[in-house]
């Protein structure tokens, strides 16, 4: 360290410990994730996205990350190519 560094305020604090931690774990497995991109065919992609959509623990995951994506599932679900499932 310098001396002009020793001699500079100290910045402020930013930041400030609470006392705890978390620790968060994904939803799906790293398997069920590698296989749902494994497909070639776009309806085989769709019908496993669909399958896992349908899933409540991930229909829930999925409200808490982005209300609006999950308000527009019903749509995608109808109609997948329809102008609500762009």
């Amino acid at each position: 360290m310098s001396k002009k560094d020793r001699n500079r305020p100290p910045k402020p604090v930013r930041h400030e410990p609470a006392g705890f931690f978390v620790l968060r774990a994904p939803l799906l497995s790293i398997d069920t994730l590698g296989r749902w991109g494994t497909h070639t065919d776009p309806e085989q992609t769709r019908e496993s996205l669909r399958r896992l959509v349908q899933r409540p623990e991930v229909r829930e995951a999925i409200a808490v990350a982005s209300p609006s994506l999950v308000e527009g599932l019903p749509g995608w679900l109808v109609d997948p190519h329809g102008e609500a499932g762009q």
